[in-house]
């Protein structure tokens, strides 16, 4: 698995949580030993890939969205693209910055490169205001982003867009520098996992059926 990428640490991430997952599916559905393991195997070869496909996402997004002011972070099982409120909306606005968006269309596209995943948008807030107030401005900021990617071709039924107001700060807002690091938009790209499929773009083509 790891001839497949340059970067073989989140493969090798989601090999474990794949075998994890197909170990965990023999004991629940009474398999044999026999059976288990090769759940196991299946699932760690399926999980290697996914985990090998987000490298490759994660890299050419990193290159997409270089000077745009986005962080980007692989977890391994996920990609979790972070817009601050800083290059993404004026102060008590939902209007995405014209500035922003070309880099919205960029993300847009590798997600649309990337079909097999589902995209949750979320909006967060500082704790400056209302509870009720900021909850609806997460809210809307989060349906902007949304609409932006739909508008180029990303499936809405692929993306889930929500606000989480004040009650998820990344940082504390006891200072100026912790407010704002708070005002966010996360962007969590999530593979599809589907075991009967082929996964494109990651080295191998992988066909499980357990």
């Amino acid at each position: 698995m790891s001839a497949c990428t340059d970067n073989p640490y989140n493969a090798k991430q989601g090999a474990i949580i794949g075998a994890t997952a197909g170990i965990m599916s023999g004991f629940l559905t009474g398999d044999d030993s026999n059976g288990t393991i090769k759940r196991a195997i299946a699932g760690g070869a399926l999980g290697a890939a996914i985990g090998n496909e987000l490298d490759v996402q994660e890299e050419e997004l990193r290159k997409n969205l270089e000077g745009s002011g986005a962080l980007i972070k692989n977890t391994g099982n996920q990609l979790i693209v972070t817009l601050p409120e800083a290059i993404t909306f004026d102060i008590d606005s939902s209007e995405v910055r014209y500035s922003l968006e070309d880099s919205l269309v960029r993300l847009s596209t590798s997600l649309n490169k990337y079909p097999n995943t589902n995209v949750e948008i979320i909006g967060h807030t500082d704790n400056v205001g209302g509870q009720d107030y900021n909850q609806k401005l997460s809210t809307r900021r989060a349906e902007s982003v949304s609409s932006i990617l739909a508008q180029n071709d990303v499936s809405r039924s692929r993306i889930k867009a929500y606000g989480r107001g004040e009650i998820e700060p990344m940082m504390s807002n006891n200072t100026s520098k912790g407010r704002a690091s708070n005002r966010r938009v996360e962007i969590m790209i999530t593979p599809l996992i589907d075991q009967n499929a082929k996964l494109p773009n990651v080295g191998l083509n992988l066909s499980v059926r357990l």
